[in-house]
């Protein structure tokens, strides 16, 4: 029962997030929300977990105005078609519903990093190019996230990146934090981003967020 607690208190904490992040000008987040290797636990967790997360991206179908307030443009990306089809149809739904939005929000379902890449390596040699681009750059048009990330944020007191956005991080500042993610605030994502931008002022690569 506690798991199931906290997976809910987790949940509740995602549009505050989105919101203070929104005003702070950034424009992408990457969510892991559940991993493939998530599938090994037990039946009732994995249904529980799944369930909990088509039900909120239901309640934002039926009531879309948080998103239409932030301006939410919403990708799922992973393997959906792990997802049964009442998913999947929910996650067309809201994708189609969002689409001309600004502020890029990704859910990672049904994702490992390494999944990423084998899909993206199979579309990039069915669809090889052409043009005279280099292999890498074939490789990243393919993915399911084509940026690479300015941040990994790790809460939980875990110290590895647990397959997520590995190509897409190779240059990110990775961040671990104590803090469980239900009780993760606003005041710990300060911190964070300070110490990011303290990094990226020194290299005069940024204006200051703060």
């Amino acid at each position: 029962m506690g798991g199931i607690i906290g997976h809910v208190r987790g949940s509740s904490k995602v549009i505050p997030a989105l919101r203070f992040c929104k005003h702070l000008g950034i424009e992408e987040i990457t969510l892991y929300t559940f991993s493939i290797e998530n599938f090994r636990r037990t039946e009732e967790e994995v249904r529980h977990l799944l369930n909990l997360i088509k039900d909120n991206l239901l309640e934002h179908i039926h009531d879309p105005s948080t998103l239409v307030e932030l301006d939410i443009c919403l990708r799922v990306v992973g393997d959906l078609k792990l997802l049964d089809e009442d998913f999947r149809e929910v996650v067309r739904q809201i994708m189609d519903m969002t689409k001309g939005n600004s502020f890029r929000v990704n859910l990672a379902i049904a994702y490992t990093s390494r999944e990423e890449l084998t899909s993206a390596i199979k579309d990039a040699v069915e669809k090889s190019s052409t043009d005279g681009e280099r292999p890498e750059e074939d490789l990243s048009r393919n993915l399911y996230v084509g940026r690479d990330v300015d941040m990994v944020i790790r809460t939980s007191g875990e110290v590895r990146l647990s397959d997520f956005l590995l190509w897409q991080s190779t240059s990110s500042m990775l961040c671990f934090t104590d803090v469980l993610w239900p009780d993760f605030s606003a005041w710990n994502l300060i911190v964070l981003l300070l110490r990011y931008q303290k990094y990226m002022l020194n290299y005069n690569k940024i204006k200051p967020w703060l």
